[in-house]
């Protein structure tokens, strides 16, 4: 027989790996973390609905604390009210931004708005370009059409070395909010 409550820690951990969160810790991981490679997210994500199916066959406690999530909705109202610094940051700095406004307006009972999901409404707008890396990850550039909205790159030292920030200016920033009901279609 299955321990639900281990399964249902372990799709609770994968599932914060797939949206890009240290499972530990609760912090945002960065963009070029591993983790955040499409491949491996496509892959928790499959793992975590693996792991649904497993906790609802045996009608674990997890399943039925979940029933009660819907599916993301915001009005106008509650997007204006998403705080848009007034520099530039990382798309995970405004993905923690929007989903802090979207936990207080549902009381965590409304589905998060993903990473993944914004990067691929860029990419499919033509904002951003993915493109390969040596070691194997690829890497979201901005577009010249995303360079007009205001996706810039910042040069940075890290851990590792110097490496291209990308930085949604203001404007962007405003860009992505307006478009969440599209996003999330």
């Amino acid at each position: 027989m299955f321990d639900i409550k281990k399964i249902s820690k372990a799709k609770e951990y994968i599932d914060n790996m797939a949206n890009g969160i240290n499972p530990v810790t609760n912090e945002i991981l960065a963009e070029d973390d591993i983790v955040n490679n499409i491949k491996v997210t496509r892959c928790l994500f499959y793992v975590s609905s693996l792991l649904a199916d497993i906790i609802n066959e045996n009608n674990g406690k997890a399943a039925a604390e979940n029933a009660g999530k819907s599916g993301f909705a915001i009005t106008k109202e509650q997007l204006s009210a998403i705080s848009v610094p007034d520099e530039p940051i990382g798309l995970t700095r405004l993905m923690k931004n929007i989903n802090s406004a979207v936990k207080q307006v549902s009381d965590g009972e409304m589905e998060k708005l993903h990473l993944r999901e914004v990067l691929g409404f860029m990419v499919d707008k033509g904002l951003l370009y993915e493109t390969p890396l040596d070691n194997g990850k690829t890497r979201h550039i901005p577009s010249d059409a995303g360079r007009n909205i205001g996706i810039v790159e910042e040069e940075r030292n890290g851990l590792y070395g110097k490496y291209e920030a990308v930085l949604y200016s203001p404007a962007a920033q405003r860009y992505i909010i307006e478009h969440i009901p599209d996003i999330k279609k």
